[in-house]
């Protein structure tokens, strides 16, 4: 039951996708999506072995804009990155996304930042849906998983828009002054990090597909 698809199949960037395809100007991320039409089919089981697997089962895999509203509506995921001694270390955090980014905040020091500072490489785990149904045996699942590269922030501009992002997210109702004075508050020991997205991967359980 674990999301094991791939929204978008090609590791490479989107100008090298184009030397091999030039049908490959619109799709998200440069990445080739299922069924999509080139001269040589070959090219697609290349890109598609290259890194990233393409999903076993397409009819449940998420759209891009589902991708979203589930990355969009939910407060919590969980941050996947290579830890100490080489064993992955996952932890949940609070997140924003904004601009087909993920921002979150941290201490300025800590296993995230020693991890993230010695491989950028990450993964990020958004649970949308689980609903236990004991009588089948399974669950409703929906999850999106996305890949990309985790960058500390060093411009002000970026980290004070993605606090901001960030309490607006979490504190809508909240007035502008009162926001403003507890990220004053925090700014100083708060280090915001981003993750620029290069996969995304979404998946639910065949009983939530719309007939």
């Amino acid at each position: 039951m674990a999301n094991d698809s791939v929204w978008g199949l090609d590791p490479c960037k989107k100008e090298k996708v184009q030397e091999h395809c030039g049908e490959c100007d619109d799709l998200p991320y440069g990445m080739l999506e299922e069924g999509a039409s080139v001269e040589n089919p070959e090219r697609i089981d290349h890109f598609r072995k290259m890194k990233f697997r393409a999903m076993r089962r397409g009819r449940q895999q998420l759209t891009k804009e589902e991708c979203e509203k589930v990355l969009k509506r939910n407060t919590a995921g969980v941050l996947a990155v290579l830890g100490d001694g080489g064993y992955p270390y996952a932890v949940p955090l609070s997140y924003v996304y904004y601009h087909d980014k993920i921002y979150f905040h941290c201490a300025k020091s800590g296993h995230k930042l020693d991890a993230i500072r010695n491989c950028s490489k990450v993964s990020f785990c958004v649970t949308d849906q689980d609903v236990v149904v004991p009588e089948e045996y399974t669950t409703r699942f929906c999850s999106v998983i996305l890949f990309g590269k985790a960058q500390i922030l060093e411009d002000e501009k970026e980290i004070r828009e993605s606090i901001e992002r960030l309490a607006l997210k979490y504190a809508p109702d909240d007035s502008e002054a009162n926001r403003q004075k507890m990220i004053e508050k925090e700014y100083g020991v708060l280090c915001m990090v981003k993750i620029d997205i290069e996969y995304m991967s979404g998946k639910k359980a065949k009983e939530l597909i719309q007939k």
